[in-house]
């Protein structure tokens, strides 16, 4: 892995590739360790990274949320970070982090945050996209970013961005109407700019997709037909059911010269080839190794053999419709010479 370092606020990295054609990987509050021991891992996180170095994106973003944090203690938030260094050395692909509520919260593991990873804030390049790793802590209060921070997102979209697709990385999704003041940490008279101020700032440019936790779901709106994605499962706890989007994933990102197309990912489903097992066949007389999986028990959702080529929503949709004895029998023929 490279964790790609951030000299100070408002660093431009550079382009780290030249390909049009390329894929990224998007997760967020992975919290590392479920435990009260920062070198424990989780379980979920370690999955994830098992599968990436599967499907071998050209570059994996974080949108905040790395540790559990919320506390001052100084030597406490060193051991969360490295158990972060830890988990995530084992990327075999380039690692770009941006920071949460649980990671910053005060002056303490600000000064922390400095030492294991740089600003807070920054850009690259891939190809003909430009990425944008924001702050969402800096203006909390405000629901936004503001100050220095917008005067630099002004600044490097104008510089940067010009004929470039732009992808934003926040922890927050500000564009959300949040009811304001009602936690202990907001000052009062805030307001929300990130609708009104921040978004028509993207809008100068080629915007392609904002991405970003917290909520510990999976989300999506399409604000303008762009998708602002929610990202919120890649380790930390899931408070909601599935139906609300609770559930652990990971978002998978395809550019292409004239495309962008993305799609959630649950872990689970990415199967390493080593996985199979092998065993004899005799085909034309002659034995042979081939590669068998049983689905149905590293997928349990596989509920029967046609799934690959039917579907299996489509069998238990038709499943639910008596057939008399003369279909049944027509169907097993159908089946056996490949019908559908």
């Amino acid at each position: 892995m490279t964790i790609q370092e951030v000299p100070h606020d408002g660093a431009y990295l550079g382009s780290k590739g030249e390909r049009n054609t390329f894929h990224f990987a998007v997760m967020s509050d992975t919290h590392t360790h479920r435990t009260a021991d920062p070198a424990e891992q989780s379980e979920t996180l370690n999955r994830i990274i098992y599968e990436l170095n599967l499907l071998r994106p050209d570059f994996v973003l974080h949108a905040g949320d790395l540790i559990r944090g919320y506390t001052d203690d100084e030597n406490r938030l060193r051991l969360e970070h490295q158990g972060v260094l830890d988990a995530f050395s084992q990327l075999e692909m380039p690692f770009f982090p941006a920071l949460g509520n649980h990671d910053v919260r005060e002056e303490v593991s600000a000064q922390v945050w400095a030492e294991f990873w740089g600003g807070r804030w920054y850009s690259f390049d891939y190809g003909d996209c430009h990425f944008v790793m924001l702050d969402a802590e800096m203006d909390k209060d405000n629901e936004t970013i503001s100050g220095d921070q917008l005067e630099w997102l002004r600044s490097d979209l104008a510089e940067y961005a010009a004929r470039k697709r732009v992808f934003v990385t926040l922890h927050r999704p500000w564009w959300y109407d949040y009811p304001l003041h009602l936690g202990d940490w907001k000052e009062p008279g805030g307001r929300n700019d990130w609708n009104g101020v921040v978004d028509p700032v993207l809008r100068e440019q080629d915007l392609a997709a904002v991405f970003c936790g917290h909520r510990h779901v999976f989300e999506v709106n399409y604000r303008q037909e762009v998708p602002h994605i929610v990202a919120g499962g890649a380790g930390g706890d899931i408070k909601v059911s599935p139906e609300f989007g609770g559930m652990s994933h990971y978002i998978w990102a395809s550019v292409g010269p004239d495309r962008f197309t993305w799609s959630v990912v649950v872990p689970g489903q990415v199967l390493d080839p080593d996985c199979a097992v092998e065993h004899e066949r005799i085909v034309s007389e002659r034995p042979i190794l081939i590669s068998s999986i049983d689905f149905t028990e590293k997928m349990p959702w596989t509920l029967h053999s046609s799934a690959a080529r039917n579907g299996w929503h489509h069998e238990l949709e038709t499943a639910t419709v008596p057939l008399s004895p003369i279909q049944r029998f027509f169907g097993r023929i159908a089946r056996l010479f490949g019908g559908a």
